[in-house]
Formats: C-alpha cells, sequence, structure tokens
C-alpha cells in the first residue's frame, strides 16, 4: 500500500516552502537575484578559529578566469548537457581549508569552484581531501544535474601517493530537475562566500534565496539578516601593496543562513556544510568595508567554532 506524504504548507517571506515529513522541500519557482560584483571589495580572505578542541584556518581567493583555462582545468561532462562556458570566462574561487581537531588527525581540503559573477551559476567544481577519508572529485554541472568523477585510494598505501594514483574510481550523475523544484539556476556551496558579499543589504522579511548543490544533492538556501551584533575585528589588510592593520569594533551586519534539502532520489538526505560548518551558520558584514569579518556555525567533532577574519587583500 503506497504511503501518503503529508505536506505542510509554510509562507515565508512571500514565498511556499512545501516540507514533507522527511524534512524534504518542495519550493514554488525562486527569483534570481542580481548580484552586484562591484560590491565585492576583496580579492583574498583568509580566517581562523581555534578552541581547546579544534583549529581551523581557511583561506578563498577570488580570480578571473578565460573560457580556455576553464576548459583546461574543468572536467569535460559525460552526462547531461553541460552548463555552457561564458566566450567571456567567469570567476574562480580557491579554498584551502585546514581542521586539526584534537582526536583526529589534520583534515587539509582544497576547493576550487567556477562561476558567473552576477549570478553565482556555477559551471565546475574540484574538490580534493586528504587526513582523512581522503578524496579526489571533480564535478561538471548541467542542465539536468551534476557529473561527479570521484577517485579514492584502495588503502592506506595508496593514500600516501598523489589523488591521480589512486585506482578506487567512480562516476555518478546526480540528477535533478530544475523547472519542478523552482530553480532559476544552480550555485555551490563555496560561492556563498561571494553572494554575501555581492547582494544588497538583507532585509529580515525580504531574504534571498538560492538553490545551491552540496555534495550530492540540491538545497534551498535562505540568507536573511538578524540585525546588527558588535563585533571585535582585528585583520591585516593588503590593497595593492599598501598594508595596514585594522583593530576596532563594528556593528556588523548578522545574516543567518537556513539551508533545506529539495527533494531528490537519494536514500538518505545529505546534511549540508560549509567550510567544515554544518549548522547555525552566520556571517558578520562589516557595512563599510562589506567583508565578512567573523562566520560562525557548528562543526560536528568540536561544537561551536567562530571563524575571524585574519588578512583580507582589496581590489
Amino acid at each position: 500500500m503506497a504511503i501518503r506524504t503529508v505536506l505542510l504548507a509554510f509562507i515565508v517571506s512571500g514565498l511556499i516552502w512545501q516540507v514533507t515529513l522527511s524534512g524534504l522541500v518542495s519550493a514554488q519557482p525562486i527569483m534570481l537575484p542580481t548580484l552586484n560584483e562591484d560590491q565585492v571589495t576583496w580579492t583574498g580572505l583568509a580566517y581562523r578559529a581555534k578552541n581547546l578542541w579544534v583549529d581551523v584556518s581557511t583561506e578563498v581567493h577570488l580570480t578571473s578566469s578565460s573560457e580556455a583555462e576553464m576548459k583546461t582545468e574543468m572536467i569535460e561532462g559525460r552526462q547531461g548537457s553541460p552548463i555552457q562556458i561564458p566566450a567571456s570566462g567567469a570567476y574562480q574561487l580557491f579554498n584551502h581549508t585546514i581542521i586539526d581537531s584534537i582526536f583526529q588527525s589534520p583534515v587539509k581540503i582544497v576547493n576550487q569552484t567556477w562561476f558567473d559573477s552576477k549570478t553565482a551559476t556555477v559551471f565546475g567544481r574540484n574538490r580534493v581531501r586528504r587526513g582523512d577519508d581522503d578524496f579526489k572529485k571533480v564535478y561538471r554541472f548541467a542542465h539536468e544535474g551534476v557529473f561527479r568523477h570521484r577517485r579514492e585510494p584502495k588503502d592506506k598505501n595508496e593514500a600516501r601517493q598523489e589523488p591521480e594514483k589512486w585506482t578506487d574510481v567512480r562516476d555518478t550523475f546526480y540528477s535533478y530537475d530544475l523547472d519542478r523544484l523552482g530553480c532559476p539556476n544552480v550555485s555551490e556551496r563555496l560561492a556563498l562566500i561571494y553572494i554575501v558579499s555581492a547582494i544588497d543589504r538583507v532585509e529580515s522579511d525580504m531574504p534571498y534565496v538560492f538553490c545551491v548543490f552540496g555534495k550530492r544533492q540540491l538545497f534551498q538556501v535562505q540568507l536573511k539578516s538578524a540585525g546588527v551584533q558588535a563585533v571585535e575585528t582585528d585583520y591585516a589588510i593588503d590593497q595593492q601593496g599598501s598594508k595596514h592593520h585594522r583593530q576596532e569594533e563594528i556593528s556588523a551586519q548578522v545574516i543567518e543562513m537556513d539551508a533545506r534539502p529539495l527533494e531528490s532520489d537519494l536514500e538518505e538526505t545529505e546534511n549540508f556544510s560549509f567550510l567544515g560548518m554544518h549548522k547555525n551558520i552566520v556571517f558578520y558584514i562589516d557595512p563599510a568595508s562589506n567583508l565578512p569579518v567573523q562566520i560562525s556555525g557548528e562543526i560536528r567533532t568540536a561544537g561551536q567554532a567562530i571563524l575571524k577574519l585574519h588578512s583580507a587583500q582589496l581590489k
């Protein structure tokens, strides 16, 4: 006998969220926000969080990539119709994160993401993790879903070698129907740090909503204002060779992030994560510079973490 799914409808800031008992979301069509790349004042950000249980450092660098460079560095799509690379190229985000937990070996994660500067539409992504649960995963985004080529070491001896020599290889295609899910486009988790820098002022009753691909499925991500909060800042600034230091208390705009999984073919719903944080993720934006000076959230193995801006490279 078929089990009838009970849908609960909630009206949130003019959007209807349909939440199944499994926690999956099916949303009405999303209006695609326009991003203002001129508001993004940085080309590089470095953060650090440290407590008794974990020491996290992460760097993010924003550069431009030409069409030729993107075709060379991204994998070819082997399923679906790949999102076309613009002749003018796109932005690239490069991220290097080290998570050193007290009860585990240090984990190093490298991410690369190519995306459109005005819509945050993602074209491709590369991810490498070393230290625990090692893998190399490359993705090519298509209109019908995401193609992933995964490579892992078959044993501990192979894990000591470079990822190109790992022999546990598998290709997977994660399909979705964007029209049915109400998604005008698909972005990616790392691009969220660009998005919070490129959106206009966020209001609590008018959140920004994006469809974001995680590891294996789509999420509907809301960014909404939670007022202002006093934040202590202490970071170095490098602006075209001119270096100085900023140390002061500011009234930061607080932007809360809420991620809800959209319907998918997965047997088990994925847990959303951003820079190693899985829950209660909050951005703190300096209204004067539009810099994300602080990011907080929960790390599964270490609890609450606060990433403080350590240095910034400005345009």
